[in-house]
């Protein structure tokens, strides 16, 4: 009986889930961005934990209100690549996490036209970011840089910094790192089944010859040490909070000290630079090729 008394006692409840939303997102706050780890603690809900994903979205409506613009990554990556289509409705964002699909499926947001890396948006400001037009994934005038101009609040939830920001990425492409290059991913779109038009997505890639050993959390200490950042109490839901220029600093702060800080095997990835990267790059197919404006 005892331990059933102290499971029940752990369980988490959405005012519990409330006071954290309290604790990490500042009522300043009118974009907030949350990546997501939801099966780090769906468990000690109540509820079963394939409905927690649906709790927690009617947790965030509740707290959030109307006048708040929510975004959720929904990548599908890997399957456009493989399949060469994406349907804003059916393509599941598996690659981001139950948050992102029980959002899809709930159907109170609406989706962007990426076709690899996609968000789910609702509120005030969905049509600012529907109608981002990117050249690229990460560059100018991308969802991420329009985070930034906005200051979005950041939130990783259930991860770690380095597990859940594609801002560090963002700067990758600012800064023009040396171990990327440009790469076209085309395919059809699709809208709940109906072709709408053929559709591409231009990635700043990792190279295809030396599989990179990659290690964001070199930016975690320098984020929490000079700048401002949020953490919740509750040590069942882990989750934080900043400003999306805040972070976006913080990554330039350690790539502009070495370029090649988030690259493990470092000395791979220049030789790669310095004897191959231009022979991957000379063997993409016309279509794959992306010459910038």
């Amino acid at each position: 009986m005892m331990g059933n008394l102290h499971e029940y006692k752990t369980r988490i409840t959405c005012n519990d889930f409330l006071h954290v939303l309290e604790e990490v997102i500042p009522s300043s706050s009118d974009v907030i961005v949350i990546y997501h780890g939801i099966w780090t603690f769906a468990h000690l809900f109540e509820q079963p934990p394939s409905m927690v994903a649906n709790y927690l979205l009617d947790c965030l409506d509740r707290y959030l209100g109307k006048n708040k613009t929510l975004i959720l990554p929904a990548f599908c990556a890997s399957n456009f690549v493989k399949t060469k289509v994406y349907d804003m409705k059916k393509s599941l964002p598996k690659e981001s996490g139950m948050l992102s699909i029980a959002a899809l499926t709930k159907g109170n947001f609406s989706r962007t036209n990426s076709p690899m890396h996609s968000y789910l948006v609702r509120g005030p400001m969905k049509d600012d970011v529907l109608n981002l037009h990117p050249a690229t994934s990460w560059g100018d005038d991308s969802i991420l840089d329009w985070m930034v101009d906005v200051n979005a609040r950041i939130c990783p939830l259930g991860l770690d910094w380095h597990k859940a920001c594609s801002l560090f990425h963002r700067i990758e492409e600012i800064l023009q790192v040396p171990y990327r290059y440009y790469k076209k991913f085309n395919g059809d779109m699709y809208n709940d089944g109906k072709f709408i038009h053929s559709c591409s997505e231009v990635k700043y890639s990792y190279p295809l010859q030396v599989p990179l050993e990659l290690d964001h959390s070199i930016v975690t200490p320098i984020l929490k040490k000079d700048y401002q950042t949020l953490e919740s109490s509750d040590d069942r839901i882990f989750m934080q909070s900043a400003g999306a220029k805040d972070i976006l600093s913080a990554c330039n702060k350690v790539l502009s000290d070495d370029i090649y800080a988030y690259v493990k095997n470092k000395d791979n990835a220049i030789d790669w630079v310095e004897n191959y990267k231009s022979l991957e790059v000379d063997g993409l197919s016309e279509n794959e090729k992306y010459i910038g404006d």
